[in-house]
């Protein structure tokens, strides 16, 4: 199994845990309502499931959820060292020996031939621009996709508090009731849907600065400054503690934006290979020997 296909095993992971867990919020804000109207006499016990779910979520089910996240980082930043061939970084992801034996205890995944061409439309520049420009598309495509998911979230969360105040006035609940009934029960839903726009737009925000860097890179070409390997191997440490701590969006919305978002992608690839043949046209400029 590539590393590519391990670090996918684990991200899928990762959808998993996140989909479990967000069935199960959306579960309970979706019977509160019902259950109050349908069944009056058992509001406290979905009261009590929703008190129960809110701490297994944020505790047992998050620490599950980062560990495969780890693990998957982990697996990308083997993937991108050697695609990259730029040195690995042991003080910031562990000895390569125990990433190789990690994946190899991982569950045998069948290789996709997206695996092998994970980085789409790399224009045919020499090295190691085109680690740049492998380091552009990550940029790009978390900044656009984290940003349209916040706001997203952020949406849902409205019409969440909408409709549980819509349920209230029609119920005609007193104040208690509607705390116990209603807002208890929706209440993992509601942290969710207030506290994970705010960790997506920190993650644009993060990726942007990632990217603002590439393009100051990109600037410095342009005036006679080649990029260094060790230029490639600042921005992959930056991108690696992103992956660890960036929340995930999920693989559907990854698919909803992709038309989008790979046009964009090969206008910037496209502006990156025009800018790179100007510099050596200009300044007769050599990249590096690649290693």
């Amino acid at each position: 199994m590539s590393a590519r296909a391990a670090a996918r095993a684990a991200y899928s992971a990762v959808g998993r845990i996140r989909f479990l867990r967000t069935t199960g919020t959306v579960g309970l804000a979706v019977a509160a309502p019902l259950v109050s109207v349908l069944w009056p006499s058992t509001t406290g016990i979905t009261a009590s499931v929703a008190a129960v779910w809110l701490v297994a979520g944020r505790t047992l089910m998050k620490n599950w959820e980062r560990s495969w996240q780890e693990k998957g980082r982990k697996f990308q930043e083997y993937y991108d060292s050697r695609l990259f061939r730029i040195d690995w970084n042991t003080a910031l992801a562990g000895r390569i020996d125990a990433v190789r034996e990690e994946m190899a205890a991982c569950r045998p995944r069948r290789d996709l031939p997206r695996d092998r061409d994970w980085y789409e439309s790399v224009p045919a520049i020499p090295w190691p621009y085109d680690v740049l420009a492998c380091q552009m598309q990550n940029a790009l495509w978390g900044r656009r996709n984290h940003r349209a998911y916040a706001n997203l979230l952020w949406g849902l969360f409205a019409a969440t508090c909408v409709a549980v105040a819509l349920v209230g006035a029609l119920e005609r609940l007193e104040l208690e009731d509607l705390l116990l009934k209603l807002f208890l029960p929706v209440a993992p839903a509601l942290v969710d849907l207030s506290e994970l726009p705010r960790e997506h737009r920190g993650a644009e925000q993060a990726k942007e600065k990632t990217g603002d860097t590439i393009a100051d890179l990109r600037d410095q070409c342009e005036a006679g400054r080649p990029v260094t390997a060790e230029d490639c191997r600042e921005i992959q440490d930056a991108i690696y503690h992103l992956r660890g701590i960036n929340p995930a969006v999920p693989s559907w919305f990854h698919r909803r934006l992709r038309r989008k978002v790979t046009a964009a992608n090969e206008a910037a690839m496209q502006t990156l290979k025009e800018q790179i043949e100007a510099m050596a046209a200009r300044h007769g400029t050599r990249p590096q020997q690649q290693p």
